[in-house]
């Protein structure tokens, strides 16, 4: 549709694995519009989001902002349109003056401080331009999440496996299991993405949220579950 912000047309990402990330993908975002995309772990996200900024090239299709083709651009003309893109980088640690971290690789941890009110109002009225309050309180309580990914991951990884365990680990004071890359077979809870589950802990401080988040990691168990063993070990280092 001419002059939307941002037009996809037939876009086709082919990593060289012969992993197709993206088919055939065709949407557009008008001015004003707020447009969130959703999927399961490895359903091309990611991928998506780099094409459109050009940090990977797609195989095929065409990408218009503001009705220019920047396929078609040279890399120094993408450099200057890259300056009016704003684009967060999930493995970036964005807040280096904050107390709590972001960790440097959030797609296998993450330790934060939360919001004692609904943070799901406050993310949508900052997106929709409603505005936030004066003032937020902020626990001071730590928070970790350890993510389970499948055996593989990222790269070529299996699906279908059994999963045991979420219960005891949702039992745990202190402890939530987020789905992420689940399903439910024949009743039965499989594996059906890369990155799996992420459990969640809360504590005192980063040391006890750490030992409580590994403790519920333990209590689940699928073929091939693989996770990090360092979370939280950056923050701990800088918090002395």
């Amino acid at each position: 549709m001419k002059g939307a912000s941002l037009r996809i047309e037939h876009l086709v990402k082919v990593y060289p694995d012969g992993t197709r990330a993206l088919n055939d993908i065709s949407f557009d975002v008008t001015p004003g519009e707020f447009l969130v995309i959703i999927g399961l772990s490895g359903s091309g996200k990611s991928t998506l989001m780099r094409c459109i900024n050009r940090l990977i090239e797609p195989t095929s299709g065409k990408i218009y902002i503001d009705d220019v083709d920047i396929t078609s651009l040279s890399q120094k003309e993408m450099r200057e349109l890259r300056r009016r893109i704003g684009m967060i980088f999930q493995q970036f640690n964005l807040l280096p003056y904050l107390t709590g971290e972001v960790d440097k690789s959030p797609r296998q941890g993450l330790i934060y401080f939360s919001d004692d009110g609904d943070l799901l109002a406050l993310l949508l009225a900052a997106a929709t331009g409603q505005g936030l309050p004066p003032a937020l309180s902020w626990s001071p309580r730590a928070s970790v999440c350890v993510v389970m990914a499948s055996g593989g991951y990222p790269g070529r990884y299996e699906t279908g496996r059994p999963i045991a365990g979420v219960e005891a680990a949702a039992a745990l004071a202190n402890v939530n299991v987020f789905h992420a890359g689940t399903a439910l077979e024949a009743g039965a809870l499989v594996t059906a993405g890369g990155r799996v589950l992420g459990v969640q802990a809360l504590g005192d401080d980063v040391a006890a949220a750490i030992r409580t988040g590994y403790a519920g990691v333990e209590r689940i168990r699928f073929d091939g579950a693989h996770y990090r063993r360092d979370i939280g070990h950056h923050a701990l280092r800088r918090l002395g």
